[in-house]
C-alpha cells in the first residue's frame, strides 16, 4: 500500500517581538507500507528567527486507508485526530 498523503501547513504566524521569525517544517516517515504495518511519522516545526511566534498550526491529513492510532505532541501543543490539526505552543 502506498502512503501518499497531503501535508498542508497553515502558519498563522504572529511575531511576539519584531518581524524576524523564520519557521521551517520537516516531516520524516516511510514512503510506503504494507497492510497491517505500523507507520510512524515525525513532524518538526522550528523557529530559527530571533522573534517568537504564536498561533502556529499544521494540518496533516492521512490517507483514507490509514487508521490513526496515537499522536505525541510537544509539551504545550495538541493534536486533533479528527481534523488532523496540530496546534503548537509559542515557538
Amino acid at each position: 500500500m502506498k502512503t501518499c498523503h497531503t501535508l498542508l501547513v497553515v502558519l498563522l504566524v504572529f511575531p511576539l517581538a519584531g518581524v524576524c521569525a523564520t519557521v521551517t517544517l520537516t516531516k520524516d516517515g516511510p514512503n510506503t507500507a504494507r497492510e497491517g504495518n505500523l507507520i510512524e511519522y515525525r513532524l518538526e516545526v522550528v523557529n530559527t528567527g530571533i522573534s517568537g511566534v504564536a498561533g502556529v498550526e499544521v494540518l496533516d491529513t492521512l490517507p483514507a486507508e490509514v487508521t490513526f492510532v496515537q499522536a505525541i505532541p510537544t509539551p504545550g501543543g495538541s493534536y486533533d485526530s479528527i481534523t488532523g490539526i496540530w496546534t503548537l505552543p509559542t515557538l
